[in-house]
C-alpha cells in the first residue's frame, strides 16, 4: 500500500479533510504524539500554530484573530488566565475559517484552532496536522504533494523531539491543570 493511497481516496471523494488518525503517512508521527506528555504537546502545538500563522501572513491574509488566540492560549497554559477567555479566542479562529473563501487558508485557520485546543486536551494535537497537511495538498493542486507532506511530517517530528528534550531541562510556568 502506498503512503498516500488513503489521501488519494479522500481527494476522489471530495472530502474537506484529507488526513486522519489512520493515514498511512502519519503512523509514526501519531505514535510519537500519543507517547508524548501533555506539556510537550502544548509547546509543540503552539509552535506549530505560530508557524502556520506566519504562513497565512506571508500570503497576505489577516492573522489578528489567530495571533490573539495564540497569545491568549500561551497565557492560559501558563496559568495567567482561565479557560473561558481562551475558548472564546479559539472559537473565533474557527469562525474566521468559515468566512474565508480560500480553502487552504480556511484549513490553516482550523489547524491553528486545533493547535490552541491542545492545551485543553491532547486529543486535539493530531487535528492541527490533519488540517495543515490538507492545506498543503490544496496548495499543490491536489497532485504532486507527496514531497511537501513528507517534509512537513519530518518537521513536526523534529520539533516534537525538540520539545521532548527541552522540557526535560528547562522549567516553564504552567497552569495548575497542566502541572501533573
Amino acid at each position: 500500500m502506498n503512503l498516500f493511497d488513503d489521501v488519494e481516496k479522500k481527494i476522489k471523494q471530495k472530502r474537506s479533510i484529507l488526513f486522519s488518525h489512520d493515514s498511512n503517512c502519519l503512523n509514526k508521527l501519531i505514535s510519537n504524539i500519543e507517547s508524548s506528555n501533555r506539556k510537550t504537546l502544548v509547546m509543540w502545538a503552539l509552535e506549530c500554530a505560530e508557524s502556520m500563522t506566519s504562513n497565512i501572513k506571508d500570503r497576505n491574509h489577516d492573522t489578528d484573530k489567530l495571533e490573539k488566540a495564540i497569545r491568549i492560549c500561551r497565557k492560559w497554559a501558563g496559568g495567567e488566565l482561565k479557560m473561558p477567555e481562551a475558548k472564546t479566542a479559539i472559537l473565533s479562529v474557527h469562525a474566521a475559517a468559515k468566512s474565508v473563501e480560500d480553502k487552504s487558508i480556511a484549513a490553516l485557520h482550523h489547524a491553528v484552532g486545533q493547535a490552541c485546543s491542545t492545551i485543553h486536551s491532547p486529543v486535539h494535537a493530531p487535528g492541527l496536522i490533519y488540517y495543515e497537511l490538507t492545506s498543503l495538498v490544496i496548495d499543490a493542486g491536489y497532485s504532486n504533494y507527496e514531497e511537501f507532506i513528507i517534509r512537513r511530517i519530518e518537521w513536526y517530528s523534529s520539533r516534537l523531539g525538540y520539545w521532548n528534550r527541552e522540557l526535560q531541562s528547562e522549567s516553564h510556568a504552567w497552569a495548575d491543570f497542566l502541572k501533573s
